[in-house]
């Protein structure tokens, strides 16, 4: 008997080991993220693994502020963009992205955090724009800008977008600081300057490059054919060195048009089929720029792209001023001349190209008189005019349609013979006026040194301006022999006479009336003032020159001009008193060792 085996059969996945095999699986997270905020929102931009992106449908986003605690969670229906509200745009956030879980994605993790800057929600500000041409090429300036970032925000970086004002193309670059320096041609540009960070970009400050109506050392003439086509002409030799062009147009208010062209043979293009039709008696400007680049000749960048060549104004169809020369006046009138002045009238009343102005003048409404003078003068004098008229004066401008609107009448009447113009009589008068002027304060001064002299001021004397400045000994010197002389002075004198012999009184003393005549006879004060020392000593001069007392007492030795000498270290009472002994031989007592009479007057007074 045979044994058959039964085959070894495999067992069928059940319902719950498939449950659990579905649960293993996971999507994400992203393989790309991409934040930014604008107004108050984040807008996630993700990009999902290439295995993940059929089962993914849509994904969420949960923000918090830096350093805080609480998410909050956002999901989108989309597979590759949300936008989330209402986040602090002042501070910085984080922020974490995962799919959202279905069947096919049971499990969805979040995405490493991903920190975005505080929102950048003010424009730059211009601090200063400055403009210079350039040395070495006439056609080109430099544009030097810069500008600061108001607010607490620190951007990373800054970028300037720079444009010609046709539009012809943007030019961007990044910079990391505050400045930027262009160089540009003498078209017109448009420049925007923003902040951005890692989350968000700044409102761009914008400012607007005036174009030169000047710039360029080369000549350029046009040509109008109709209001859609003209043509320029340059020099012969300028497609020697260049070929690529580009033509711009404009007029005031209007938009600027271009066209790039290569021309490598002719002197001249042919501008054709223009969009927006030339107007008449409106002024147009043309500028012409070389461009150092090969065909085709659209412009590759911006900043130092190209070099004006010329430019010039020019109109389609010129017309006569609508207006007249303002705020005309008589400057000046005499016998035979009158002196005009008057304001240019403005460009967008001229219509055409100014080719001067016209005095149209009329004696007593006779016969007119025109007299034409270049564009560039605005004042004219009238000469070989009578005396004594009256002439009506008006003055126009002249195109090469002819002349414009005429201002108004200026009636004015030339001097008669004899007479002065009051311009004369004016100028004369203040030429008077300072002359007597200066005449009186010449006059003034001297009389003044006349009759009122200066007098000296003690503060300036040197003798004041020395003891200003004393040593401190001379000082202290001083001060101690003041005192000890007004210490002698001051001091009580007690004096002892000695019993003698009388003598008569005639021969005592003189006469009273004697005495007064002798002092009557003193010689009078000079100039000077004398002290209490000197009229002292004229005193006992003229008491010794009685040559009765001379002769009557003879114990006086010396001469009278020795007896009556100032005697150093002595006082004036004890100076008169030995003065009077050795006169009268009354020889007091001194009652102190101190007293000295000198050595040739009555010795026995200090004994």
């Amino acid at each position: 008997m045979t044994q058959q085996t039964t085959p070894h059969c495999l067992l069928a996945p059940t319902p719950l080991m498939a449950s659990s095999v579905h649960l293993l699986v996971r999507c994400g997270p992203p393989r790309n993220m991409t934040f930014r905020r604008h107004l108050g929102s984040v807008h996630a931009q993700v990009g999902w693994p290439q295995e993940d992106v059929k089962v993914i449908t849509s994904f969420c986003v949960r923000h918090k502020a830096a350093g805080g605690r609480q998410w909050k969670e956002a999901c989108c229906g989309s597979a590759s963009e949300c936008q989330v509200s209402n986040v602090d745009m002042s501070e910085a956030h984080q922020v974490q992205v995962r799919c959202q879980t279905n069947y096919k994605c049971p499990q969805c993790p979040w995405s490493d955090v991903s920190t975005l800057a505080a929102e950048l929600t003010s424009p730059p500000v211009w601090v200063r724009v400055a403009e210079e041409q350039m040395a070495n090429v006439t056609g080109q300036r430099t544009v030097s800008l810069a500008w600061t970032l108001p607010g607490a925000v620190v951007p990373q970086s800054y970028r300037v977008s720079v444009a010609k004002a046709s539009g012809e193309t943007w030019d961007h670059m990044t910079r990391a600081h505050p400045h930027v320096t262009l160089v540009l041609s003498s078209s017109s540009f448009h420049v925007n300057v923003s902040a951005f960070n890692n989350a968000s970009e700044s409102p761009a400050a914008r400012i607007t490059v005036a174009p030169r109506a000047t710039g360029g050392d080369g000549t350029l003439n046009v040509s109008v054919h109709s209001d859609t086509s003209f043509t320029i002409f340059w020099k012969d030799d300028l497609v020697s060195s260049s070929e690529c062009f580009c033509v711009e147009w404009s007029s005031e208010g209007r938009p600027v048009a271009y066209k790039s062209f290569y021309e490598d043979t002719n002197a001249f293009w042919t501008v054709s089929k223009i969009a927006e039709r030339l107007e008449a008696y409106r002024r147009y400007h043309v500028w012409l720029h070389v461009r150092a680049q090969k065909a085709p000749c659209n412009l590759k960048r911006v900043n130092n792209s190209e070099v004006t060549y010329a430019s010039t104004p020019f109109y389609f169809l010129e017309g006569s001023p609508l207006s007249a020369p303002a705020n005309v006046s008589v400057a000046n009138v005499t016998q035979t001349s009158v002196a005009l002045r008057w304001v240019s009238i403005p460009q967008e009343d001229l219509r055409g190209f100014l080719l001067g102005y016209v005095i149209h003048y009329a004696e007593n409404q006779q016969q007119e008189t025109n007299v034409s003078v270049p564009a560039h003068v605005h004042s004219y004098t009238l000469e070989g005019l009578q005396s004594g008229t009256v002439y009506e004066v008006q003055v126009s401008g002249v195109t090469r349609a002819g002349a414009g609107v005429r201002s108004a009448t200026r009636v004015v009447r030339t001097l008669e013979r004899g007479s002065f113009s009051l311009t004369v009589v004016f100028i004369a008068s203040g030429l008077t006026a300072v002359v007597l002027t200066v005449a009186f304060f010449l006059m003034k001064s001297k009389a003044k040194v006349v009759f009122w002299p200066n007098i000296p001021s003690p503060e300036k004397s040197i003798v004041i301006q020395k003891l200003n400045v004393p040593s401190e000994m001379l000082v202290l010197e001083t001060m101690d022999a003041l005192k000890a002389e007004e210490f002698e002075t001051l001091r009580p004198l007690i004096v002892e006479f000695r019993a003698v012999a009388p003598v008569s009184a005639s021969a005592a003393l003189p006469p009273a009336d004697q005495q007064i005549a002798d002092l009557r006879r003193l010689p009078a004060a000079a100039s000077g003032v004398y002290t209490s020392m000197d009229t002292m000593q004229q005193l006992m001069m003229a008491m010794h020159g009685t040559p009765a007392n001379a002769s009557t007492h003879g114990r006086v030795t010396g001469s009278v001009q020795e007896a009556v000498a100032v005697k150093p270290g002595m006082d004036y009472v004890t100076q008169f008193l030995c003065t009077m002994t050795a006169a009268h031989e009354r020889a007091p007592t001194c009652s102190r060792p101190s007293l000295h009479c000198g050595s040739n007057i009555a010795p026995s007074v200090c004994d």
